[in-house]
């Protein structure tokens, strides 16, 4: 299979281009652009919340992973924003 699409790049394209539109006719054109909507309300409210994505970030914990044991693991912080109670780990 692998040979052929390398063969045959155009008709890979093509396939990929099938799948897209069966998908897109499977979900239905409203559902996509709910979804769409949705993610647009998601990023205007942070920008209410945290103009600028200037996040008040507050550490909240922490958690040591990987390594052997012998001092090599690495500290995995998790931070909240006091505004908008988004998360992230770094």
């Amino acid at each position: 299979m692998t040979e052929w699409c390398l063969e045959h790049p155009w008709m890979t394209f093509i396939l990929l281009l099938v799948l897209f539109s069966s998908l897109k006719i499977h979900f239905g054109v409203g559902a996509w652009q709910k979804e769409i909507r949705l993610a647009n309300r998601i990023h205007e409210l942070e920008e209410i919340l945290c103009p600028c994505e200037q996040h008040d970030w507050v550490k909240v914990g922490q958690k040591m992973v990987g390594g052997t044991g012998h001092g090599d693991e690495q500290c995995i912080e998790r931070y909240v924003c006091r505004k908008c109670k988004k998360e992230k780990e770094v």
